[in-house]
């Protein structure tokens, strides 16, 4: 391995996308895991995340997924149940994308509800 091949690696890291299966969340996973980072996502949508699995599995990317809807405090906790199993409590690279589903919906802050304690990048609108 070269060493600039050493300097972008991701190899040996753990990654949390969620929203991974559309959008900048699907192109973030792709990067990550095209630089060798083992990473799980989420989307609400299970027929889009099994689609996205099933490319990424193709690809050789280690990539897992759930269906969560990051809204939901019960799911997120699930989620981070999941991601701290998956990854043995080893988790460093988060990124936390929600988009909502109409312009008039109400975007939620999770920072609001503990252990989430992060706030969600929102891409509200059309």
């Amino acid at each position: 391995m070269s060493s600039r091949e050493k300097r972008w690696s991701l190899e040996g890291l753990t990654a949390l996308v969620t929203g991974g299966t559309k959008g900048i969340g699907y192109a973030i996973v792709e990067e990550l895991a095209g630089l060798g980072a083992t990473i799980h996502t989420c989307a609400r949508n299970e027929v889009d995340l099994n689609d996205c699995l099933s490319q990424w599995g193709k690809k050789g990317f280690k990539v897992t997924g759930s269906v969560c809807d990051v809204v939901s405090k019960t799911q997120r906790e699930e989620l981070i149940n999941k991601v701290s199993s998956l990854f043995d409590g080893k988790l460093n690279i988060l990124t936390r994308w929600h988009r909502c589903s109409s312009s008039n919906e109400h975007c939620v802050s999770l920072d609001q509800d503990p252990p989430w304690h992060c706030s969600v990048y929102k891409q509200c609108g059309n």
